[in-house]
């Protein structure tokens, strides 16, 4: 076929026209530079999720007062860092420690686990299938009281404290909220149990 007499529509088996050819030159690169400076732009725009660190490959030990409720905590002797301090306890997975008995509520006692951590917050994920060792009895004095303050409005963020200290490097939108909606289903389907 003479190249006069080319299309100048694109098909599939014959050689592209000299007309589309030019326009591809021109709208590849720029469709390509739209899609990557929105991108760059908005990725710059993120905040800085913090210093998280999940110290998975140094186990260390822990020794304090257990405290049960709300949730279970470790008022720690040291937290790692050479400082006192009260620190979330987790299982493996999207779980607070439930290995530790409720009764020993108050009581000194030693246990291993990872540290995270991230701005000022840290918390202890236990060992698998470890239970912790008593050290000294319960004592009631050092419970906190839980008394009932009738109705309250809060208004806040529903998070999972597992991802939101350490483990997932959260921010904003989707993953962040996936996190959340997840510790609340698995809650859900624990109580209902």
């Amino acid at each position: 076929m003479h190249p006069a007499e080319q299309p100048s529509i694109y098909v599939n088996y014959l050689p592209t026209p000299r007309r589309v050819r030019r326009a591809l030159r021109i709208a590849v690169p720029a469709l390509l530079w739209a899609l990557i400076v929105p991108a760059l732009l908005w990725a710059r725009a993120q905040p800085d999720p913090g210093a998280g660190v999940w110290e998975d490959a140094r186990e260390r030990e822990f020794v304090g007062t257990y405290i049960a409720s709300p949730y279970p905590m470790l008022a720690a002797d040291d937290t790692g860092d050479g400082r006192a301090g009260v620190m979330l306890l987790v299982q493996t997975g999207k779980r607070a420690a439930g290995n530790v008995p409720a009764e020993r509520d108050g009581a000194r006692i030693r246990l291993r686990g990872w540290r995270l951590q991230r701005l000022g917050r840290t918390m202890i994920e236990l060992l698998p299938e470890t239970a912790p060792e008593v050290l000294a009895p319960a004592d009631p004095a050092a419970r906190l009281s839980n008394r009932p303050v009738g109705p309250r409005a809060v208004r806040g963020e529903i998070v999972d404290s597992k991802c939101c200290v350490c483990s997932m490097k959260p921010g904003e939108a989707k993953a962040h909220k996936a996190c959340a909606t997840l510790r609340v289903r698995t809650e859900d389907v624990r109580r209902t149990r």
